[in-house]
């Protein structure tokens, strides 16, 4: 006898056979929840004490996209997992009830995009009710000073540097792998799956359990990402506290203060140098030249040229003054939203590019424009003001990427 969820996931089967651009909807409303999802994650200088934003009524009303009842969903899940009450908290919420089925759906059909985005979404809204639960109010200068000083390199945390990162690139895809043929056979196993997701992220703040003598024998957790921020916070620890030697060079002073307006100019001569002194072993990801080429609509010979100009010693005067407004304007203070290159070309398009009226931007733009009027007199013997502006803003974001780029190297490769 077919069971109630399986029902649910054919009738779905039948709707997309029958009407195919609902597939497509789910795509992309799929899609566009996690990308704003992310964009407000960016906005907020998120890390590891921000809770997630959530479209939750969009989510919540996703039967509407598939064509499906929301009671007769809210009924299969509750039947089939056995529970007591259609409101047994988690369990009754037809947030999830929608994601589930299509984590199943994609998996059954191999859709991979569905099936992950989807997940991450659950995701989402399971790390913020661990993160709640665990550090109700959470410090972010506690906290990060706990990521990039306490934590071991295994640590899940110090690996990935914001909480967006680990679940899109991690647990997403290792909890898939682990039970996605389960759930492909038998859709009831999709209860246990939800259970073991809602542990996995429960583990980040709690690890290694046991009985503590000093408190009676009492069930606590030894370690952990909760246990260490408590006790930072505690002793009063946080990243603004710490002297952290090697983050630019040796002067002991942290990261926040290194980029404050009396420092910021011993930051841009070390980057400066680290450019032009490391050229030749500095090697460009593909991917990121790819990117600009496909963002800035620049062919790759064009890129080479900038990239082979803004090494030269040549054009060090030009470089300072761009990086020291870059810096600025950037307005990074934790190595994170450096370090994560997905997050740090977010922070680039919202505070440089999109960015227009500002000062600093629009001094940066006027000193780019030099920039480049100089390189194409000098390698290519042509007038840069012949270009329309269209083209001058892709020029111009070109250089700033590939700029970006190496303060991202600086920072994070050192």
């Amino acid at each position: 006898m077919i069971n109630l969820i399986d029902k649910q996931l054919n009738k779905l089967e039948y709707n997309i056979h029958k009407n195919p651009i609902i597939l497509r909807n789910i795509q992309i409303k799929l899609k566009r929840i996690v990308h704003t999802v992310f964009n407000s994650f960016v906005s907020d200088d998120g890390d590891y004490c921000t809770k997630f934003k959530l479209p939750t009524t969009q989510i919540e009303k996703l039967y509407e996209v598939l064509h499906l009842d929301k009671e007769e969903i809210i009924t299969a899940f509750t039947a089939q997992w056995k529970l007591p009450s259609r409101n047994f908290k988690m369990y009754g919420n037809i947030y999830y009830h929608n994601l589930l089925l299509l984590i199943i759906y994609g998996i059954r059909k191999n859709q991979k995009d569905i099936s992950e985005k989807a997940f991450n979404i659950l995701l989402f809204r399971l790390w913020n009710g661990r993160l709640i639960r665990a550090i109700k109010y959470c410090d972010s200068d506690t906290m990060n000073y706990v990521r990039l000083n306490v934590l071991n390199n295994g640590h899940w945390c110090k690996k990935y540097s914001t909480p967006f990162s680990l679940i899109t690139e991690y647990f997403t895809i290792s909890i898939l792998k682990k039970y996605s043929d389960s759930m492909r056979v038998d859709s009831t196993k999709s209860k246990h799956f939800f259970n073991q997701s809602f542990n996995r992220l429960g583990q980040i703040f709690y690890q290694n359990r046991g009985p503590s003598l000093a408190h009676g024998g009492k069930i606590l957790a030894k370690s952990g990402l909760a246990v260490h921020y408590y006790k930072a916070k505690e002793e009063g620890k946080r990243i603004s506290t710490l002297n952290a030697k090697n983050t630019f060079s040796d002067e002991e002073v942290s990261f926040d203060e290194r980029l404050t307006a009396d420092r910021i100019n011993v930051v841009m001569d070390d980057i400066v140098n680290f450019m032009v002194i490391n050229y030749k072993t500095i090697k460009y990801e593909s991917n990121i030249i790819e990117h600009i080429s496909k963002t800035q609509r620049i062919n790759i010979s064009s890129i080479n040229a900038f990239i082979q100009s803004i090494h030269n010693d040549k054009y060090t005067t030009y470089l300072s003054e761009i990086i020291v407004l870059i810096l600025y304007s950037l307005k990074i203070k934790t190595r994170q939203h450096i370090c994560d290159l997905n997050i740090f070309k977010q922070v680039i398009k919202r505070r440089i590019i999109s960015s227009k009226h500002s000062s600093n931007i629009i001094s940066l733009k006027s000193l780019i424009d030099n920039f480049i009027t100089t390189i194409y007199y000098d390698l290519f013997n042509m007038k840069y003001n012949n270009y329309s502006e269209v083209r001058k803003s892709q020029l111009r974001n070109t250089v700033i990427l590939l700029i970006c780029y190496n303060i991202h190297l600086f920072i994070c490769k050192k």
